[in-house]
This record gives C-alpha cells, structure tokens and sequence, in this order.
C-alpha cells in the first residue's frame, strides 16, 4: 500500500512539473515570435528612413516569407482632439506587422512620429 502511494504522489509531481514545463515553453516561443516581428518592425523603420534620404516614396506594404508576416506602413496627421495638432508638421507613422499563430492572428505596432518641414519659397 505505501508503495502504491509513493508511486501515485511521485506521478502527481511529475505531472504538475511537466504541465509546467510546457507552459513556460510554449510562453517562451510567443515571446520569441513577437520579438522577431518588433526586429523586423525595427528595420523597416530604417529602410523608411533610408529610402525617405533617397527621395523615394516609402513602400505601403511588405510581405515578408520567412518568418510569414505582412507589414504595413502609413503615415497620417494627428488628430483634431490630439495635443500633438499644435505642432505644425508632425506627421505620426504606423509601422503594423501580422501573422498567423496557431491560436490567433497576431499584430505588433511601432509608432513614430516625423517632421516634416515646409518647403521653403525661393
């Protein structure tokens, strides 16, 4: 009989201790999907950056195949109930990434802001 106890107590721990395992795993493979998307977020804001320097019109979205994730770019103006309308110029840009995971789909913003001065009159 105390062996049969023994042997159900030390199958309930091993069980309580592999659901967690699993668990933290499976929390540890989310983290790591949303960080390599905020990369991925990251860079294109460089790219953005660097085509803006070469007077090229930003690409509105990009369809990246490994890992799959569609990003997507705008810009727009603050809005009207918005403190940000008293800054003449600034324009707020939305950099979106969304893929698919086993449960849901995901999303992940990055939000900058960008002046944009006036040209001036010669």
């Amino acid at each position: 009989m105390e062996i049969m106890l023994a042997v159900f107590m030390l199958g309930s721990l091993l069980t309580a201790n592999i659901l967690l395992q699993t668990t933290a795993f499976s929390g540890i493979v989310q983290f790591s999907a949303r960080m390599e998307r905020i990369i991925l977020l990251k860079n294109k804001i460089q790219q953005v950056f660097f085509e803006r320097a070469q007077k090229k019109e930003p690409s509105k979205e990009t369809i990246i195949k490994e890992p799959e994730t569609t990003i997507r770019y705008s810009t727009k103006r603050p809005p009207k109930e918005s403190s940000l309308k008293e800054f003449k110029n600034i324009m707020i840009e939305n950099i979106t990434a969304q893929w698919d995971s086993r449960s849901a789909k995901e999303e992940e913003t990055l939000i900058s802001f960008l002046f944009k001065p006036e040209k001036q009159k010669s």
